[in-house]
C-alpha cells in the first residue's frame, strides 16, 4: 500500500463508477486500516481507517477497487450498531449515510488539493473528534446534556467521548456483551489496529508493505537567511525561530509532519545568500569586454584675455567607450594627445572613476589603427601588459578594408569635395555621364 495520496481524490457531486476509487491512503497522517473496535464511539479518524479497511478487503476478494461511496452502507450499519448499544436516540439511517458521503468527499478533495498545507493541517486537527450522529444538539465538549435526549447515566460518558475518551462502552453498559471486549484497547495511539490473533476473518486484513524511506522536501529560505545574517542572529537561534514559526502556521512536509529547521540548514542558506550577493555585485561592476573608438570633434572653449572671456572653437580628440556584449554606452572621455600611452592611461582612469573592474576582462574591440593594434606599443598590447594576461583582439574588418581603398582612391582621383553633393576630379565627372559610356566585355 502506497503512502502517496497526491494523485487521489474526487470532486463532490461527480458521478461514481466502479472504476472511480481512492487507491492510496496516507498512512502517516491517518494510520493503518482497521476495523471499528466498538470500545468507544467511532471518531472521524476511525471512520476513515474503517473505509480503508473495507477497501483493502474488497480488493483482496474481487481483485479490483470499489468507490468509497459503495462502502457507505456497510460503514453506516457498523456505526449504527455501535451507537445502538447505548440506546441513545440517533438521526435517521438515510441522514447518517448522507453525512458519511459528505465526510468522505471532503477527505478526497483535501487529499487532491494537499498543496494547501495550512488547510490540510487544520483538517488533521479535527479528525480526532467524534463522528456524532445523535439527536442531542448540546455542546457536549464543554457541558453535560441538558435537553434530556441522553440518559443521566450516559451524560458523563458522552462528555468523556468528546474530550479525553478514557471510558469504554462496556464500562458504562455492563449488561451488553461486547464481541470485541477481548481486543486490547489503545485510545492514545491513533494508529490502533485490531489484535492480529483474532480468528474471525472479518477482522483480518493483509499486513501493509514496509514503508519506504521518504526524504524531506527541499525549500529555499533566502530572505530569512539574509535577514538573520543582517542582524547577526546565530544559526541555533535562527533554527529555533523558524521551527516555531512553521509550527504556528501549520507548515508540514508531504508526510504530514511538522517541518523542523536545522541549524546546519540555516548555515547553508546564509552561505548561499552571501555568494549570491557577491556574485550580483561582481556581475554589475565587472566588465567582460569593451569597445572604444576615437574621433576629432569641434568643441567650444572659453579663454580669458585681459579681463574679457572669449569663446572659440577648437578640435579635440574624444574616445567613446561601449560595454560589451550588451552594447551599453559607458560614456566618453577627452584625450590630450594621440599617442597610445596617453589613451591607455585615460581609459584606465575612466574605468576607475566609473567603479568598473577589469579583473574578468577577456577582450577589447577597436579599429585597425596602428595606435590601437601596434604589437609593441599599441593600446591593446599595453592593456595585456597591465593585466598580466593575453586578451582577445576584436579588430573591425570594415575599417581594415576601408583604409586601403581610401588611399587607392586618393592616389587615382586626387580630387577634393566641398560637400556631399559636389566633387572634383576625373572619376567624379565621369559619373555624371556614366550611362553614355560603352561597356567593355572581356571574354575569357
Amino acid at each position: 500500500m502506497s503512502i502517496d495520496s497526491s494523485n487521489s481524490g474526487m470532486e463532490i457531486g461527480s458521478t461514481i463508477s466502479e472504476s472511480s476509487f481512492m487507491s492510496h491512503q496516507n498512512v502517516c497522517a491517518f494510520g493503518l486500516p482497521s476495523d471499528l473496535s466498538g470500545l468507544n464511539l467511532p471518531s472521524k479518524r476511525d471512520i476513515l481507517k474503517y473505509y480503508f479497511f473495507l477497501s483493502e478487503r474488497e480488493k483482496e476478494k474481487s481483485k479490483r477497487n470499489r468507490a468509497y461511496e459503495k462502502l457507505t452502507p456497510q460503514v453506516s450499519k457498523k456505526v449504527i450498531e455501535i451507537w445502538g448499544k447505548l440506546k441513545i436516540e440517533i438521526i435517521r439511517e438515510r441522514s447518517i449515510a448522507q453525512k458519511l458521503n459528505i465526510f468522505i468527499n471532503k477527505y478526497k478533495n483535501l487529499i487532491k488539493n494537499k498543496s494547501r498545507a495550512d488547510v490540510f493541517s487544520a483538517y488533521l486537527d479535527t479528525i480526532n473528534d467524534i463522528f456524532y450522529i445523535g439527536k442531542c444538539r448540546c455542546n457536549l465538549k464543554t457541558t453535560l446534556c441538558s435537553c434530556g435526549l441522553i440518559p443521566d447515566h450516559l451524560k458523563e460518558f458522552m462528555f468523556d467521548q468528546h474530550t479525553v475518551r478514557k471510558n469504554t462502552i462496556p464500562e458504562c453498559a455492563p449488561d451488553i456483551i461486547d464481541e470485541q471486549s477481548t481486543v486490547e484497547r489503545s485510545s492514545v495511539d491513533p494508529t490502533y489496529v485490531p489484535n492480529p490473533s483474532h480468528t474471525d476473518e472479518e477482522f483480518s486484513f493483509k499486513e501493509p508493505a514496509p514503508l519506504k524511506r521518504h526524504y524531506a522536501k527541499r525549500y529555499e529560505t533566502f530572505n530569512f537567511a539574509m535577514v538573520c545574517d543582517r542582524f547577526g542572529i546565530s544559526d541555533r537561534v535562527a533554527s529555533c525561530l523558524a521551527t516555531a514559526l512553521f509550527r504556528d502556521i501549520g507548515f508540514r512536509d508531504d508526510s504530514g509532519d511538522f517541518v523542523v529547521m536545522d541549524k546546519s540548514k540555516v548555515a547553508r542558506e546564509k552561505a548561499k545568500c552571501r555568494d549570491s550577493v557577491r556574485r550580483q555585485q561582481r556581475d554589475s561592476s565587472s566588465v567582460l569586454a569593451f569597445s572604444f573608438d576615437g574621433r576629432k570633434s569641434d568643441s567650444l572653449v572659453q579663454e580669458q584675455i585681459t579681463e574679457k572671456i572669449y569663446t572659440r572653437t577648437v578640435k579635440e580628440s574624444h574616445l567613446v567607450v561601449v560595454q560589451e556584449p550588451k552594447t551599453k554606452l559607458l560614456g566618453s572621455l577627452t584625450v590630450d594627445a594621440e599617442d597610445a600611452a596617453t589613451k591607455q592611461r585615460k581609459l584606465q582612469e575612466f574605468f576607475v572613476e566609473k567603479n568598473l573592474l577589469l579583473d574578468d576582462l577577456i577582450g577589447i574591440c577597436c579599429d585597425g589603427e596602428n595606435t590601437n593594434t601596434g604589437t609593441e606599443n599599441g593600446i591593446l598590447r599595453r592593456f595585456e601588459i597591465a593585466l598580466g594576461r593575453p586578451l582577445h583582439w576584436f579588430v573591425c574588418l570594415l575599417h581594415f578594408n576601408e583604409l586601403p581603398f581610401r588611399h587607392l582612391f586618393n592616389a587615382l582621383e586626387k580630387s577634393s569635395t566641398s560637400g556631399p553633393r559636389t566633387a572634383s576630379g576625373r572619376l567624379a565627372k565621369l559619373i555624371e555621364t556614366c550611362e553614355k559610356i560603352q561597356v567593355l566585355l572581356k571574354l575569357l
